[in-house]
């Protein structure tokens, strides 16, 4: 599991998909700057992925995936990426990974403010305030994010701008802990996103058109210790709303979909020096309704156990089951099996396998007259074998998979022409990944390396060809050096050619290309308040590149910034 603590978020960018594409081995589809943004892992699609804020999965409902772009969370202060299926405690879309956003409350008695705000090309500015005040029973975390842009960057090798791009996006979260006593807690997380933003078009002749949309998310969770037990109970709400205006000169025209999901979450765990048992009971119910579906809901029940065992002080083996139950489709048993060995202090193994699943989303099942109600959820098969080696500042890692998915879902046209989803594709993905990092510090200097690669294959297993949109090939760099009240940085990614058609016609396809970001930051006061100020050259080479088809991405921008920590 990689992990991006709040010393990395506040150094970079407010837009997550740029965080994360620059430093681990997820592809994103990006539907221009700003706009939709998916994250895959291991050649799975954005629907594989599973996305868990403070253990809940927080995918969409309509759609089942998460749009990166939209994901501002204020009180955020850890990332976790887990590669590989994690469905038995995730639940639905864990096949290819997860990504864990995660904020943590401490009674740590102290108040932080923290400030950063960046202003740069095409009057993008991007904002964030948090605040953290805690006591001996009591834990706040409050804070809020703006991210806007004009859009309107140069497009390579045309004589305009980026058209129709403007966006405004703002979010606010409230986390708050209560100590009740030596065994219990209370803890409140809430995160509202509102959204506005216009798609980008192709030509300047097409209809300019708009999304907004208003996403909540409420948890309470109470926690209760006594000795070698841990009880947690977690009730949530989470409400998605979401408005399309097919063209800006109409904007009283649109369309409408509202979907809310309530989570009821009890885990129960047992742990000694040699076993952790848990068991962990789920009943979630969602609804939708709008003027693209027809308004019905999905009631879901699981039941899981899982059990570690800690058979010496160099290896751990762990089970699971999950089953689920629903109104409107039959899960299969879920499982996972796993072992770590530590063969020595600088060289350890893993060996794991699973099944995962993900469940049809509302648009698979209630949109218009398209929907099908009798669809079956994806089944996927995984195993991974890992290796980790480390000595001294240097760490490096390898890990082989092979993932084989049925039934899964792919919007076809029918006999008549409509589309409508079916399962259809049966799926292979396979490949290797490689991290590597390494650190060193010497008198008033600091230096830290990271690096990762990926090399994917997935196929579609009845013709051979590789799925759209899935490079063979992703490589990221990244190297920081600090000196006294200096520091600079730089980022490299580099993605290999994906085609864009499902028969790989060789004229169809987004080519490689390589990113190159420089940035260089003083430190002007070191003790509170810190005060440091920075810039930022994005693409300095001023390539030119596309995430999508004729989707044209910027070329070199600048940011400067400012950070306040007191």
């Amino acid at each position: 599991m990689l992990k991006l603590k709040d010393s990395v978020l506040q150094q970079n960018p407010v837009n997550l998909t740029d965080l994360l594409n620059f430093n681990t081995g997820i592809y994103f589809n990006q539907n221009g700057y700003g706009m939709v943004s998916s994250p895959a892992f291991r050649g799975t699609t954005a629907q594989q992925t599973a996305v868990v804020w403070n253990g809940i999965n927080i995918n969409s409902q309509f759609n089942g995936q998460a749009d990166f772009n939209t994901m501002l969370n204020p009180t955020m202060q850890q990332i976790n990426i887990q590669p590989g299926g994690g469905s038995v405690i995730y639940g639905t879309s864990a096949i290819g990974g997860s990504i864990h956003l995660e904020s943590k409350l401490k009674f740590n008695k102290q108040t932080k403010h923290f400030f950063q705000t960046n202003y740069g090309s095409f009057n993008t500015l991007d904002s964030r305030y948090q605040l953290q005040h805690a006591t001996e029973q009591w834990s706040f975390n409050f804070g809020f994010q703006h991210n806007s842009s004009d859009n309107d960057f140069p497009i390579h090798n045309s004589n305009r701008n980026n058209i129709n791009g403007k966006f405004n996006n703002n979010a606010i979260g409230l986390d708050i802990a209560h100590q009740i006593n030596e065994k219990h807690q209370l803890k409140f997380y809430s995160w509202l996103f509102l959204g506005d933003r216009n798609l980008s078009v192709i030509r300047p002749s097409d209809t300019k058109s708009a999304y907004k949309n208003q996403d909540l998310r409420s948890l309470l969770e109470w926690e209760y210790e006594h000795e070698n037990w841990r009880s947690t109970w977690k009730v949530g709400y989470l409400n998605e709303d979401f408005k399309y205006i097919q063209n800006i000169s109409q904007e009283n025209e649109f369309t409408a979909n509202v979907a809310e999901t309530f989570l009821n979450q009890y885990n129960l765990q047992f742990e000694n020096k040699a076993w952790v048992f848990s068991v962990l009971i789920d009943a979630n119910t969602a609804k939708a309704s709008g003027d693209d579906l027809l308004e019905d809901r999905r009631d879901v029940a699981a039941f899981a156990l899982l059990a570690k065992r800690r058979v010496n002080s160099k290896w751990i083996v762990e089970a699971s089951l999950r089953q689920e139950i629903s109104n409107l489709y039959n899960s299969p048993i879920l499982y996972s099996l796993g072992s770590d060995y530590r063969f020595s202090k600088y060289y350890s193994m893993k060996l794991h396998t699973s099944r995962n699943f993900r469940i049809p989303t509302f648009n698979d099942l209630f949109w218009g007259s398209s929907g099908t109600t009798n669809l079956l959820p994806e089944s996927a098969y995984q195993v991974e074998w890992g290796h980790h080696f480390e000595r001294n500042q240097f760490q490096i890692s390898a890990t082989g998979f092979y993932n084989h998915i049925d039934d899964m879902i792919r919007w076809i046209p029918n006999e008549n022409g409509i589309w409508q989803p079916e399962n259809t594709d049966k799926v292979r993905t396979y490949g290797a990944e490689f991290e590597a990092n390494y650190s060193k510090k010497w008198n008033s200097h600091q230096l830290q390396w990271n690096a990762n690669y990926a090399y994917t294959v997935s196929e579609n297993r009845d013709t051979g060809f590789q799925l759209r949109y899935v490079p063979f090939h992703k490589a990221t760099s990244s190297l920081a050096y600090h000196y006294k009240k200096w520091s600079a940085d730089t980022q490299f990614i580099c993605v290999g050619e994906v085609f864009t058609r499902s028969n790989n016609q060789p004229n169809a396809i987004v080519q490689d290309y390589g990113l190159h970001h420089l940035g260089l930051r003083y430190q002007l006061f070191a003790n509170s308040p810190e005060i440091d100020v920075g810039m930022r050259v994005f693409n300095i080479w001023d390539s030119e590149f596309q995430g999508v088809e004729n989707r044209p991405m910027p070329g070199r921008y600048y940011q400067f910034t400012f950070n306040l920590i007191f």
